[in-house]
């Protein structure tokens, strides 16, 4: 097991924490507030863009996948996972569910990033996180399908130019 992804692992959850203790102080502790800030960064097209300044939860989730982290690195990633997935919870939203749309749709729009579906991508994820209540997030698709929808998903022609 590589010193690295173990040094990673931890990293990664300081960085959370310090996120959120951030959001906290720039929002005058209203935490919906620092999660809505989050979400704005994390879901943004500079931070599709800037992989080198990397997700904290995405980045070492491919070496935690892989196996190439020991049991130690993992814990710590999956307890700081499960930490950062309760601070995100809402009244309305389960925690685990947001932090799966943020991740999700993170690595998604950087694979896609040359076509105008990244920003789709994006876009979605930030309105369907920001949405009050079940019918309203079935309401945010920009292709009209509404979360789980049905509908043939088709790239623009050739790449974002």
């Amino acid at each position: 097991m590589s010193t690295d992804i173990q040094k990673g692992a931890h990293v990664s959850v300081a960085e959370l924490t310090r996120r959120r203790a951030d959001g906290l102080e720039q929002s005058d502790g209203q935490r919906d507030a620092a999660q809505q800030a989050l979400i704005d960064v994390c879901l943004s097209v500079a931070h599709r863009d800037n992989a080198a300044d990397g997700c904290p939860t995405a980045a070492p989730a491919s070496d935690m996948a892989r196996g190439s982290a020991d049991r130690e690195a993992c814990r710590a990633y999956s307890e700081g996972v499960g930490d950062f997935a309760d601070w995100l919870a809402t009244e309305d939203q389960d925690g685990m569910a947001r932090l799966r749309t943020m991740v999700g749709a993170l690595v998604l729009a950087r694979a896609t990033r040359e076509f105008l579906i990244s920003e789709e991508i994006l876009t979605a994820a930030r309105e369907a996180l920001t949405a009050t209540d079940w019918r309203e997030r079935q309401e945010f698709s920009p292709r009209g399908h509404g979360a789980g929808g049905r509908g043939r998903v088709r790239l623009r022609a050739g790449p974002r130019g």
